[in-house]
């Protein structure tokens, strides 16, 4: 009887095990795309264990390798391929690099770095430069337990890795990204912050001081993407929304809802298996025609597309496709009456079963673009129309190969007019430098590590400013030195 009763048991065990792998296997191959099925609830349900599991796997695979390459605990995502970047970065000094002598560059500018602290366990670190002078004219100090309590935030930062793609308001305020859309003041201390949506990649700001950002539902499933029968996008980043300088929504937008009115549907509802985040929008250009109309350019990562909205009508009014493979970050260089000229920081990734392959990053651009389009769509999809726009494309064959830029995901590039030189964040990979597009030489760079043998950790998409805004100069922050 005993015999049997272990027989029986392992049975059972079996069965179980068997029927929750089933559960598993059924929710990855179906449920991520049609995740209204009544028996995706039940799978969810009974996948629990081996997802948790495998994230909690991941984790501890991601910390265990970068404490024996660096001797911390190091919050997951900070480093990406530690012994690469420790290979590749070997014999540059962390920190900033200058290729010019102080005081030589007076268009240089300003850079407000953001990046993973190498010092702080990889807490968010933001600080403003100027880099003419080469010195740091201020450090945004957080108080990270204070705001780890606030429970509304939403994201502790003592677990977190980022504020990402900060901006400085007029006042010398800060407004940043960490899931919520946070606001501090001109010393670090917290302002204000907007939690009602999952905020994320970038933020803009347009001539009358609107911030523009990417955002997603905070439920698990986006209502919006009930358009599509049966389809509910698990991860939707096809969202923007229109915010105020105190963090107040004025207007969101849903791209899934332009794609349909501008009979684009059949680009996302067409292929054998639609994606769960089809669009993933990663950028937001704002700009205003000459008779006032409001326009945004979107880069959409998963689509590989740029594409250009009239926010009011909603009209599509060009679509760039084919040009660039996963791309982040557009920006608008030029813009002659109802014309623009623009450049795309192009990762250039072919997106594999088993990762990510790229060669080098490339900085891609558009002359002539219009923006005032009357009949029809523009698709910018072939040979004929991206010679017709003259697109160029920089894959930066002049540097080192250590020195090309290579990140796979995230990354931005930021042309300077004054200087005709580029700003190229190389974000996975912990670096941020400018080249001298006359001459192809590096005016700067700076490399995100504590020691010269130690791995980069990551960027988190600073922003380089011609001036600082409004009447701020570098005697605006000494009070904040004060009171430290």
């Amino acid at each position: 009887m005993p015999k049997f009763r272990t027989i029986k048991n392992i049975f059972i065990l079996s069965f179980l095990g068997s029927l929750i792998s089933s559960a598993s296997i059924y929710w990855v191959n179906t449920c991520t795309t049609y995740s209204s099925f009544k028996a995706c609830k039940v799978a969810s349900f009974m996948s629990i264990p081996g997802r948790f599991f495998l994230n909690q796997l991941s984790n501890t695979k991601s910390i265990s390798s970068t404490f024996f390459k660096t001797g911390k605990f190091i919050l997951s995502g900070n480093i990406i391929n530690p012994d690469e970047t420790s290979q590749r970065f070997e014999k540059i000094s962390p920190g900033f690099s200058f290729n010019y002598p102080s005081g030589s560059r007076p268009n240089a500018g300003y850079l407000l770095l953001s990046r993973a602290n190498p010092s702080n366990r990889g807490l968010p670190s933001v600080e403003l430069w100027d880099m003419n002078n080469q010195i740091k004219i201020h450090e945004y100090k957080f108080d990270f337990a204070k705001l780890s309590k606030i429970k509304n935030l939403v994201q502790d930062p003592l677990k977190s890795k980022k504020y990402f793609h900060p901006i400085m308001l007029e006042d010398g305020s800060l407004v940043a990204i960490d899931t919520s859309l946070i606001k501090f003041d001109k010393c670090g201390k917290l302002d204000n912050f907007n939690s009602d949506y999952h905020f994320h990649h970038s933020l803009t700001k347009d001539i009358d001081g609107n911030i523009y950002v990417p955002i997603k539902e905070r439920t698990a499933y986006n209502p919006n993407s009930l358009i599509l029968e049966n389809i509910k996008f698990i991860d939707y980043e096809g969202q923007f929304g229109i915010f105020d300088k105190n963090l107040n929504l004025i207007k969101k937008y849903s791209l899934l809802n332009i794609y349909r009115k501008n009979g684009l549907i059949a680009d996302i509802a067409g292929m054998d298996r639609v994606k769960s985040d089809p669009f993933h929008i990663n950028d937001i250009e704002p700009l205003e025609r000459g008779d006032g109309t409001k326009i945004v350019l979107l880069s959409n990562r998963h689509l590989s597309n740029v594409v250009a909205i009239e926010l009011n009508s909603q009209k599509v009014i060009w679509n760039i496709q084919r040009a660039t493979l996963l791309q982040h970050d557009v920006d608008i260089i030029n813009k002659s009456n109802d014309t623009i000229d623009i450049s795309i920081f192009d990762n250039n990734v072919e997106h594999h079963p088993k990762g990510y392959k790229v060669k080098t990053n490339n900085y891609v651009t558009f002359e002539g673009l219009p923006i005032n389009q009357k009949e029809g769509i523009l698709n910018i999809s072939d040979n004929f129309y991206h010679k017709k726009y003259n697109m160029q494309r920089n894959s930066f064959n002049s540097l080192p190969k250590s020195l090309r830029p290579i990140t796979p995901t995230q990354g931005l590039a930021e042309f300077i007019k004054a200087n005709n030189s580029l700003m190229i964040e190389e974000t996975d990979y912990g670096r941020i430098f400018e080249i001298d597009l006359t001459n192809n030489k590096i005016l700067w760079q700076y490399i995100n590590k504590d020691t010269k043998g130690s791995p980069a950790y990551i960027m988190n998409w600073s922003r380089r400013l011609n001036k600082l805004p409004g009447k701020l100069n570098q005697q605006s922050f000494k009070s904040c030195q004060l009171k430290v």
